[in-house]
């Protein structure tokens, strides 16, 4: 009998073990960080506070996000992408000492097998080496609170920001400066060279931010702007973006890099047109009419060039039912080459957000009223025509619609053409949308925006042959449709160059 319920009893034991292990698989408290230090990360979105902290934790929080920052950006949440809860300092700390005293006291609250899943620092090692005294020993020390937290939690993943601050900032300090900024940068990603759970990303090491004047509030000492956080911080640490990753194998090299492309700061400037006292008028659909901050693509060129710019464009249009005058947009770009009347524009386009936009536009040309001379029209449509699959024939007359009256009403202006670019959906352009027997792929639409420009005698620039742009590296700047702000940056880039001819 001993050894019958001797026996149950290590069946019910073994049971009780394989339910657990079984509730353990299906709820899990820690993530495995794979081999080769990368790792997904949620997305996660800057938002402002102020005020003292405390050390309350919520215990099941999924995350813990805390910053030491010279700028006043403050907190993070995570998105739907992971969805797991999240605890965050409600407060920016201006010293490392106290970042490091907060960080202890709230893990300290966290049950052992509920530990964060994630903690997220922002830290600015230069800041935190001056903190320091200076000295590399001392500011080793400061470190090894976050080591000795991450030997004790292998499980949880401790994703490391550095400030993505701008080129300008590596100018302005001096030689003695930079070699202690670089120092401390490095210093730091070796120290956690033995922490596999330990990932730090720079982004600065994306050339966009670095020579970009839109990523500060107000001039240069300001802090950074929080749309432009949002998308640094929220970009997917995956094999699309290990460019941001810094270990200990390219942390000396990239810091070189990146204060040598700080260097060239006014070398990249110098390579932009100066558009002072020209008029740009960007025309078309989503790619520039869904942005209207100043992340925008009329945004950064008007930035890079010093151009007056005006964004017309509005999301959800074709070329087709813009050159239609009796629909609402068809009648604001008559209403722009003088051919509608101004009440019935109010009527048909008070109620669009591109209102305002059309309104200056057209008090602009009047007030020049030199037949569009220092004016340029940018016209970019197709994507939705292609998705639509319109009639090419009806695409083509309503691109010559648009050269036409744009010559007509201001013969002196200029107009360039944009030639659809890469897309993700629709099999990368490649699937047939034409019906009734039309053959329509994004390339048909693409070669008919060449046609109509040399037609008509009109500048031309195609966004997958005349710029940076590739299909292969659409991870980078593109969404399945849209361009994020580093591949509008870089959209701007190009046709501030591309005007410097």
């Amino acid at each position: 009998m001993i050894i019958l319920g001797g026996i149950a009893a290590a069946i019910l034991l073994l049971v009780i073990f394989i339910a657990y292990m079984v509730y353990r698989a299906l709820n899990p408290r820690k993530i495995v960080i794979p081999e080769g230090r990368s790792k997904y990360v949620s997305e996660v979105i800057h938002i402002g506070r102020t005020g003292y902290y405390d050390t309350f934790c919520d215990t099941s929080a999924g995350a813990v996000a805390v910053y030491m920052y010279d700028q006043t950006v403050n907190g993070i949440t995570f998105s739907e992408k992971v969805g797991v809860p999240y605890f965050m300092a409600n407060d920016r700390f201006s010293s490392f000492r106290m970042m490091s005293d907060y960080i202890v006291d709230s893990s300290e609250q966290f049950p052992e097998d509920e530990f964060p899943r994630y903690f997220i620092l922002g830290i600015d090692p230069y800041a935190a080496f001056l903190q320091s005294c200076s000295s590399k020993e001392y500011f080793q020390r400061n470190l090894e609170f976050i080591y000795k937290l991450s030997e004790e939690h292998p499980g949880t993943a401790f994703i490391v920001y550095f400030p993505a601050d701008s080129a300008l900032d590596w100018i302005n300090l001096t030689e003695e400066q930079k070699r202690e900024a670089r120092l401390s940068y490095i210093t730091f990603v070796r120290y956690f060279r033995e922490r596999p759970n330990v990932m730090m990303y720079y982004i600065s090491s994306m050339e966009w931010v670095l020579y970009s004047d839109c990523i500060r509030t107000n001039g240069l000492d300001s802090p950074v702007d929080e749309d432009i956080y949002d998308h640094l911080q929220s970009l997917n640490i995956t094999e699309t973006s290990l460019s941001c990753l810094l270990t200990y194998a390219n942390v000396n090299e990239e810091m070189d890099r990146i204060i040598g492309l700080a260097g060239e700061f006014e070398q990249v400037r110098a390579s932009y047109a100066d558009m002072s006292g020209k008029d740009v008028f960007f025309i078309g659909d989503s790619v520039i009419g869904n942005y209207r901050d100043d992340t925008s693509i009329p945004a950064f060129f008007r930035d890079m060039t010093g151009a007056n710019v005006y964004n017309l464009a509005v999301g959800g249009w074709s070329a087709v039912s813009t050159a239609d005058p009796s629909t609402s947009l068809g009648c604001a770009f008559d209403y722009l080459m003088g051919r509608s009347e101004k009440e019935e524009f109010i009527d048909l386009f008070s109620s669009s957000y591109a209102y305002e936009d059309y309104t200056l536009a057209k008090t602009k040309l009047e007030e020049n009223n030199n037949e569009g001379e220092n004016s340029i029209f940018i016209i970019e449509f197709g994507l939705n025509d292609y998705f639509c699959g319109l009639p090419l024939d009806d695409f083509r007359a309503a691109l010559t619609y648009f050269a036409e009256s744009i010559k007509t009403s201001y013969p002196k202006a200029q107009i360039l053409f944009l030639a659809p670019g890469y897309i993700n959906a629709f099999d990368f352009g490649n699937l047939d949308t034409g019906t009734d027997g039309n053959s329509c792929i994004l390339q048909d639409y693409r070669d008919i925006t060449y046609e109509v420009a040399i037609e008509q005698n009109c500048q031309f620039l195609s966004l997958t042959e005349d710029f940076v742009f590739t299909q292969e590296t659409t991870p980078f700047y593109l969404d399945d449709v849209h361009y994020i702000e580093n591949g509008r940056y870089l959209l701007a880039q190009g046709l501030a160059r591309y005007f410097k001819k």
